[in-house]
């Protein structure tokens, strides 16, 4: 929605970590105590309000932290024609040439990477979009859906980020299949 409208502000991030103390409860299982968990019932409290960051006290990750990644990806990619094989892949970057990562793709079936491989260096001035062919083999096998993920991880370090961070990402259902030859 927010790149749908021009107009549109949402999704402010208040709390980066939630703000809780490690505290053992009476059956001797760790949890994070805040808010209410302190002082007697008749206390007022905001309940959970201080538990509501995007990472976990000891910084491990929530769902949501992921969510926020994707939506701050600057660079785009939709499905053109996934059967063939193409993909355009837009720079959401002001300033920043696509040329700087480097773009990997898998097929997954099953859970499994039935192909892969890496799509040539990508010149994309900012703001620009393109499109790409990407030359997967997949064998379908009956009862299998098959994925396609593409990857963008940067080829040289920025400042605390290392290079091979992945900086933008997207996954599309594949539409081959196969019908299953069993008689019932």
């Amino acid at each position: 929605l927010i790149e749908k409208y021009d107009v549109l502000q949402g999704g402010f991030i208040w709390d980066w970590v939630d703000q809780g103390l490690l505290t053992t409860n009476e059956a001797g299982e760790k949890y994070w105590a805040y808010g209410g968990d302190f002082g007697p019932d008749t206390v007022p409290s905001d309940g959970n309000f201080c538990n509501n960051g995007l990472v976990d006290p000891d910084r491990g990750v929530k769902p949501h932290l992921l969510e926020v990644k994707k939506v701050y990806q600057n660079i785009g990619f939709d499905a053109v024609n996934l059967k063939a094989g193409t993909v355009s892949i837009k720079n959401k970057y002001s300033f920043l040439n696509l040329s700087e990562f480097n773009f990997e793709w898998e097929v997954i079936g099953d859970g499994m990477i039935v192909d892969s491989g890496k799509l040539q260096d990508l010149d994309l001035a900012p703001g620009k979009t393109a499109k790409v062919s990407i030359n997967y083999k997949a064998d379908p096998q009956a009862g299998t859906e098959y994925f396609l993920t593409i990857k963008a991880k940067l080829k040289n370090d920025w400042s605390l980020v290392k290079a091979g961070s992945e900086m933008a990402a997207e996954q599309f259902e594949l539409p081959i299949s196969k019908t299953s030859t069993i008689k019932l």
